[in-house]
Formats: structure tokens, sequence, C-alpha cells
């Protein structure tokens, strides 16, 4: 057959499996990217660990990783089934695994230039990817390098800001500097921080945190008001005290909340009403980023799109551009 052949052309694309791991939760999906296209983003699942009475990084990692083993299943699965139709079959096909390692277990090291991941923590979930899908290779990112390129590209005009992203055991603050990324710092506090609170000082459940805060962001009367208020205060003194330390590299103007939804939006008002004039003498801009400003640059199916996963899939795409 000559170069103008009458064959069906083959999909150039790739699939791709997300692996999400963070220190509250662990979510996966597949990723397709296309070379002319917007990344597609199908199959997103996210599971949250049990809530620990306190942060305990064995209880995390042997939940984590049970967690891992069930997406990565259902993955597994999803990937079976596509490959079943003839129409669907090169979506179902896997090429490589991308995993996303959030605090405590992944985050950079400015000093060395490459990231610091918990070595037995991260082969152990790398083993539990070969165990569903071997052979293929697997390559380690750290959630602040997702969480960096995102804002980045839904706020292309900002050349100096603060991340603050927030996860379930843990704030991660991130900040760049005229294009590079200058400090960055953890606070051992996160959104189990905000749960404990109210279920020891509101006597609520989960299921019930969760609709707490859903109504006080809108501005409703809550039963846990004082409860979320010393919630508030604790994240809120310890971000400032971090914060002051990072802006010895540069005070950014901007501050970007990332995290899962009513939560960041919860933090960021709290952040903007406690009066940060100490930190931002100058003035400045707190916002909550959600699923609203990431979707519009990922193709998914999801009535609710996963946040991580959709920055996830942004890094991932460009990085193969």
């Amino acid at each position: 057959m000559g170069l103008f052949g009458f064959g069906k052309q083959k999909p150039t694309g790739q699939t791709i499996l997300l692996l999400d791991v963070e220190s509250g939760s662990v979510g996966g999906a597949l990723l397709r990217h296309e070379p002319a296209e917007v990344p597609k983003l199908f199959g997103e699942t996210r599971i949250n660990l049990p809530l620990s009475p306190t942060r305990d990084s064995t209880f995390l990692a042997r939940h984590a990783h049970n967690a891992t083993r069930n997406i990565l299943a259902r993955t597994s699965e999803l990937g079976a089934r596509l490959r079943a139709h003839q129409r669907t079959a090169h979506l179902g096909e896997v090429s490589r695994v991308a995993i996303f390692f959030a605090p405590p277990w992944g985050a950079p090291n400015l000093a060395q230039g490459s990231p610091d991941f918990v070595e037995s923590f991260a082969q152990g979930i790398e083993s539990e990817v070969a165990a569903h899908f071997n052979p293929l290779s697997s390559r380690r990112y750290t959630a602040a390098a997702a969480a960096r390129h995102g804002v980045r590209t839904i706020f292309p005009h900002e050349e100096s800001f603060l991340v603050c992203s927030i996860t379930g055991e843990t704030l991660e603050l991130l900040l760049e500097r005229e294009g590079q990324t200058s400090a960055h710092a953890t606070v051992p506090l996160g959104a189990a921080t905000v749960l404990r609170t109210l279920r020891s000082h509101g006597g609520l459940s989960i299921a019930e945190a969760d609709s707490v805060l859903k109504l006080h962001v809108q501005g409703g009367d809550t039963p846990a008001a004082g409860a979320l208020h010393a919630a508030a205060r604790k994240l809120i003194e310890e971000f400032k005290q971090v914060s002051q330390a990072l802006f010895a590299h540069g005070r950014p103007r901007s501050l970007y909340v990332l995290g899962a939804e009513p939560l960041a939006v919860w933090f960021a008002k709290a952040l903007a009403d406690s009066g940060l004039e100490e930190l931002y003498p100058d003035g400045g801009t707190v916002r909550a980023v959600g699923t609203e400003h990431a979707s519009p640059y990922v193709a998914t199916h999801s009535e609710r799109p996963d946040l991580g996963l959709l920055l996830d899939a942004l890094f991932v795409d460009a990085s193969m551009r």
C-alpha cells in the first residue's frame, strides 16, 4: 500500500491511568490524550479514607493501600469493558501510569531540585499498580507540581502567587515568584482537623459535618458555628505563621486555595475574613479554586468532577505535548 492507502487510520492518542494519592483519600481515573484535542477524563472515582481519631501515618498508609487496590480493580475492569467493543477498544488500552503523591507521601525538594517521596510507601503503591497493570511503566509526580501547573493554566497572567492546597491531613503551601517556585512548606492540619473539631465540639457525624460546611458557606445559620470558628482559628494561626516565613522569599499579591468543595470555599472565606494585613500590607486577593475553574480545560462526563484529578490530567496532558 502506498502513501495514500485506504486503510482505517489507527488512533494516535494514548490512554493513561491517573492515580492521585493524598493524606485523606485516593482518586483514580483514565485520561485520554489526543494530540489536537483537549484531554478527556473518564472513569473517575475517589475513595475517602476513614477518619482516624489522631493523625497516624501507619493508619493512613494502610487505608491508602486498601483504597488504591479498590480503585485499580475498578479501573482495570473499566479498561476490560472498553476493550471488549471495537469502537471503544483503543480507549481501554492503557499505555502508562501517572501517580501523584501529596504530603506526607511526596513533596518538592527545592534545595535538591527533585521531589522527595516516602520510598517504602511509594514502592508499595507501585506494587499495587503492577499487580493490576503489569508490565506498564509508572511515573511519580507530586500533587504540588499539578497544583502549580493548574493555577498557571487557569490564571495565565498571574506571575506571583501562593497556592494553599488543603487535603485530608495537611495544608501544602507553594510560593510562586516570577515563574519559579521559590518556597514550599506543609502544615500538619487539614480537612480532618475540621471534621474532628465538628465531631468533638459539635457532636456531628461526617455526613452532618459536610452539610454544616455547605450551609455555612451559603450564609445560613449553623448549630456548630462555634466549632467551625475554633477549627478555622486553628488552621489560620498555623497558615499565617508558616506563610510569614515563606514570604521572606517575596510577597505575592494572590492566594489560591485548592481543595474539595465546600471545604476550600469555607477556608478561603475564613482567611479573607480573618484579616491578612500583616501578610499583605499592600493588599491582596484570596480565591478558592474549584472544579468550575478547571473543568473548561478538561472534557469529563462526571456531574461532579474531581478537582485533584482534573489538575493531574492537565499536568500529564501538557507534559505530552
